[in-house]
C-alpha cells in the first residue's frame, strides 16, 4: 500500500476462468484463508443483458476460478456488491439504481442467501458506500441525474436511528471523480476514499483521495491516480477494494481493439470534423 500511495508501481494477479458468455466486475472480498478467496462480484450475462451479484471462490495460489454461485438476481440490473458488517451480520447493498432506490439485504455466506430487504436511500444512488465513522453512519453515492452518476457531485447521506438515510450534504469536484470506486480504507491513521475518474470515459482510472471530517463537513484531496497496469485491459480501471492485506481491482478493455479504433477513434474524429464544418457554414451564412 505504501508504494501505491506514493506513486510506485504495482502488479496484479488476474482472475483465470473459462466463462464465455459472462464477465465479472466490481470485486468485493468477503474473506480468505491460505487456500482460497471468497469474492462478491457483478456478473454480467450477455444473454440476459443485465448484471446479477455472484460469489466466486478463487484459488489463492493460481487465481483460478474454483466455484461460482448466484447471490442475488432481480428483474433490474445489479452491480457493485458493497457490504457492511454490523453485529456479526453481513448487510449487502448492491447498486440497483435501475429500481429507483438503494436497498440492503441481510446476507448469509454459508447458505448464500439474501433476506430481509430494507430501504436505505429512496433515490437512484449509484455505487453507494456505507461508512461508520465517529459513531455515525454515512453513505456516499452519486446520482444518475449527474452525468449518469459519473459526474462531479458526491452526495453524502446520514442515518438517524432506524430510519432510511437522509441527504445532509454534497461535495463538488472540479473533475468527474465523484463516483465511488470501492469502500473507504484506513492506512497509517488516515482515511482514504477510492473514486472513479470518468473524465475521458466511464471508469477510466481510480482516484485515491484522503478523506477527513472537520466541523461537520467532509473534505477530499487526491493522493494518487491509478491506471490499469494491463495493456490489454487499458480502457478502464474502476474498482479498488482493500480487505485486510489484500486489494481487489478490476479493469476492462475492448474485445476487438481494431473495431474500437474504427468505431470510437475514427468515428469520433469524423463527428468532430462534421461539427467544425457545421460551425463554419453557419458563420458564412
Amino acid at each position: 500500500m505504501n508504494s501505491i500511495l506514493n506513486h510506485g508501481s504495482f502488479e496484479v494477479k488476474w482472475l483465470v476462468h473459462n466463462e464465455k458468455d459472462t464477465w465479472f466486475a466490481d470485486p468485493f472480498i468477503l474473506d480468505y484463508d491460505e487456500n482460497s478467496i471468497a469474492v462478491l462480484v457483478e456478473e454480467w450475462d450477455n444473454g440476459k443483458r443485465k448484471g446479477q451479484i455472484s460469489k466466486l471462490i478463487v484459488d489463492r495460489s493460481t487465481c483460478e476460478l474454483v466455484k461460482k454461485e448466484t447471490v442475488l438476481e432481480l428483474d433490474t440490473h445489479l452491480s457493485f456488491p458493497a457490504y457492511h458488517v454490523k453485529n456479526g451480520v453481513i448487510h449487502l447493498y448492491p447498486e440497483n439504481s435501475s429500481s429507483g432506490a438503494l436497498y440492503s439485504y441481510e446476507y448469509d455466506p454459508v447458505s448464500n442467501r439474501c433476506v430481509s430487504k430494507t430501504l436505505l436511500i429512496d433515490q437512484p444512488a449509484t455505487d453507494a458506500v456505507l461508512l461508520e465513522f465517529e459513531g455515525r453512519e454515512f453513505i456516499f453515492a452519486t446520482l444518475k441525474d449527474d452525468n449518469s452518476g459519473n459526474g462531479k457531485v458526491l452526495n453524502i447521506y446520514e442515518r438517524k436511528g432506524d430510519n432510511p438515510f437522509e441527504l445532509i450534504d454534497t461535495f463538488g469536484f472540479e473533475e468527474n471523480i465523484a463516483r465511488m470506486a470501492g469502500i473507504f480504507f484506513e492506512y497509517k491513521g488516515k482515511l482514504y476514499r477510492p473514486a472513479q475518474e470518468s473524465n475521458h470515459s466511464y471508469g477510466h482510472s481510480v482516484s485515491i483521495q484522503e478523506a477527513s471530517l472537520h466541523n461537520d463537513k467532509w473534505h477530499f484531496k487526491e493522493v494518487v491516480r491509478l491506471s490499469s497496469p494491463n495493456k490489454q485491459l487499458s480502457y478502464g480501471f474502476h474498482t479498488f477494494n482493500v480487505y485486510k492485506d489484500i486489494i481487489a481491482v478490476d479493469a476492462f478493455g475492448w474485445r476487438y481493439p481494431l473495431l474500437r479504433h474504427l468505431f470510437v477513434d475514427y468515428w469520433g474524429n469524423v463527428n468532430s470534423m462534421v461539427r467544425v464544418i457545421s460551425k463554419m457554414l453557419k458563420k458564412e451564412q
